[in-house]
């Protein structure tokens, strides 16, 4: 495995990376983010050389190098410690990416830089969902995490993975931050809102917001009571929900492997040398012969 560490030299993020046995790594933390569109790639320094990695990559790491606690921290991201054009490292470092995101002290969830607009909003969210009882403005709440989901994050497939293997979660928007446990309350308090409130307007953005996380959501909760879903009934999940995002279409396949309890079973590994076709052809008739 392969971790990184941050130092800022001349206004610029400067990336050194060790390479560490994940058996005996120290504590680290994984992020998980969208890769974005090549065409917003930019250009960082890497151990004395360069690489290109995408804008949201590069926000994500200018917000972290500004915050003390975070240049302390070792993190572990795949599109830095994966080499991505060497397909036997990206077949091995796939294999264990559930063990990554499972070791990892915490998931860190980047959503994207601060929206401004929705500041005051967003930073009493936490507070909002904790008192909704009491007192609390729902419709304003439900708008702000209505705008959270519909950032590029919650559209790829590799977030199931990275999300329920992680021992905490955060979401993060720019320097704010609440944990997925927050937001899990969000959704229990919004299933109450539709049920008592089916013709308000509000609810209609709350079914939509239920709607992008359910597979997630119900993932998740299976995850922190020690379930896992079979390969099969994962893919049924994700068919059902909708297209999930990826760069790579192998990992339509590759990004479930982490979390499917039947994986030895099946004797399915990742394999970036096969044909997109072949790794179907093989997933399938894997399933259908067990």
């Amino acid at each position: 495995m392969r971790r990184w560490s941050t130092s800022t030299v001349a206004s610029k993020i400067s990336l050194q990376i060790s390479n560490v046995p994940l058996a005996q790594s120290e504590a680290f933390s994984a992020l998980s983010y969208a890769w974005g569109t090549s065409e917003q790639d930019q250009e960082i320094a890497l151990n004395g050389s360069s690489l290109s990695i995408s804008q949201t990559l590069l926000d994500a790491l200018v917000q972290l190098e500004s915050e003390e606690d975070s240049k302390k921290k070792l993190f572990w991201i795949d599109a830095i410690c994966i080499n991505q054009y060497d397909y036997e490292e990206k077949s091995e470092q796939v294999q264990i990416m559930g063990d990554i995101y499972r070791q990892a002290a915490d998931v860190i969830i980047w959503l994207g830089t601060r929206n401004y607009e929705q500041q005051n909003t967003f930073t009493n969210v936490k507070s909002k969902l904790d008192n909704y009882l009491s007192d609390c403005d729902f419709d304003s709440v439900a708008e702000a995490i209505d705008a959270l989901t519909n950032r590029p994050w919650w559209r790829r497939l590799w977030i199931l993975q990275e999300l329920v293997l992680s021992r905490q979660a955060f979401l993060r928007c720019g320097p704010l931050a609440i944990t997925w446990d927050s937001f899990e309350y969000f959704l229990d308090i919004s299933d109450l809102f539709v049920a008592c409130n089916l013709t308000h307007e509000t609810a209609t953005i709350v079914r939509l917001i239920r709607q992008e996380t359910r597979i997630l959501s119900r993932c998740w909760r299976k995850g922190k009571k020690g379930q896992k879903l079979s390969l099969f009934n994962l893919l049924v999940n994700i068919m059902a929900f909708g297209v999930r995002e990826t760069s790579d279409p192998r990992d339509r396949v590759y990004a479930l492997l982490g979390l499917a309890k039947d994986i030895e079973q099946l004797g399915i590994r990742p394999d970036y040398s096969l044909f997109r076709e072949q790794v179907y052809m093989n997933t399938a008739e894997a399933l259908i012969s067990k």
